[in-house]
Order: structure tokens, then C-alpha cells, then sequence
């Protein structure tokens, strides 16, 4: 769980910005899902990014997150402000143009 938490949120935002060369501040970055995974990253980008939003389907999750400060909306609302998409679920947005997404994890299940 402490690789989950920690290790998968730092190393997914050192590797967006090693890959992409982009500059976390002042953008949205929407984190989709807020599990174990979820919630490293949410942290971590956090100190980084303007803001944070977080998409759960789940409402226990959901209000974990509103609890940790981030925003909590539904992946169609979020789609809308969004400019960094990570997800941990899957949960592929139909997102505005010029949108970077990053899926993290599940690659046992291509």
C-alpha cells in the first residue's frame, strides 16, 4: 500500500514531465479514481499543478477526496477544465483538444 500511495504518485509525475516536457503549474490536472493509486498522485501533483481535480464513481472515495481538498466531480464535468488526465481506472475522458492523458497502471489487463 506504501508503493501504491507514494512510489506510483511520484514516479507517473516525474514521468509525465521527463516524457512531455510540460510545466505542471498553472494547469488542471484530473486524476481519475481515488484509490490507493489515485491518491498518490492527487497529492503529489498537488504541490505542482494549479489545480487538482479528483473523479470518483464511488462516494465514499469521492468524499475522501473532498476531505484531502480536491475538487470532486463527475469525468463529463471534468473533461470540460481539464488540461493533464491520469487515470488509474481506465476511465477514458472524451476531453477537449490539445489534452495530455496519461494511463497509470492496470498493464496486466491490455
Amino acid at each position: 500500500m506504501f508503493d501504491n500511495r507514494y512510489g506510483t504518485g511520484q514516479s507517473t509525475l516525474d514521468g509525465i514531465i521527463r516524457a512531455t516536457n510540460v510545466l505542471l503549474a498553472g494547469r488542471t490536472l484530473v486524476v481519475a479514481g481515488y484509490g490507493w493509486c489515485g491518491r498518490g498522485i492527487a497529492s503529489r501533483a498537488a504541490a505542482w499543478a494549479r489545480t487538482v481535480v479528483v473523479t470518483e464513481v464511488d462516494p465514499a472515495k469521492g468524499d475522501r477526496g473532498r476531505h484531502g481538498r480536491y475538487r470532486v466531480m463527475l469525468m463529463t464535468e471534468a473533461a470540460k477544465i481539464g488540461d493533464i488526465f491520469v487515470t488509474v481506472t481506465r476511465q477514458l475522458p472524451r476531453h477537449r483538444r490539445r489534452a495530455l492523458q496519461i494511463d497509470e497502471g492496470w498493464r496486466d489487463r491490455l
